[in-house]
C-alpha cells in the first residue's frame, strides 16, 4: 500500500508501478524513463495547462525528441605491406605505399 505524498507512476512490461525514486533520464527515444528503464507516465500539457480527457501516456518532452545514432567511421583500406627484399626495393614500396591514391569508402 502506498500511502503519503509525493509518488510518481511508471510503466515497465506493460504493468503501472509506482516508485518515490526521481532519479530519471531520457532513453535513446527521447522518452523519460527510471534507472530500470521504467517509462515514467504523465499527462499532455499544452502552454501550462493539461490536456482534457486524455488518460496518462510516456513523458516525451517536445525538446527532446529521438537522437540519431552516430553513425562509425568507415572502415580503414587494408594497408599494403612489402614483401621482404633488399633495402633499396623496401623504400620504393614504402614510397608507392604514401602516394598510392585510396578509394573513397
Amino acid at each position: 500500500m502506498i500511502s503519503g505524498d509525493g509518488f510518481f507512476v511508471v510503466r515497465s512490461g506493460g504493468e503501472t508501478l509506482y516508485t518515490r525514486n526521481g532519479g530519471f533520464t531520457f532513453d535513446a527515444s527521447g522518452r523519460l524513463v527510471g534507472a530500470g528503464g521504467a517509462l515514467v507516465q504523465g499527462w499532455t500539457a499544452r502552454n501550462g495547462a493539461i490536456v482534457p480527457g486524455q488518460g496518462i501516456g510516456d513523458i516525451n518532452p517536445p525538446g527532446r525528441r529521438p537522437q540519431p545514432r552516430p553513425r562509425p567511421p568507415p572502415p580503414r583500406a587494408p594497408r599494403a605491406t612489402c614483401p621482404p627484399a633488399p633495402r633499396s626495393a623496401r623504400r620504393s614500396c614504402a614510397t608507392s605505399r604514401r602516394t598510392a591514391p585510396t578509394a573513397p569508402p
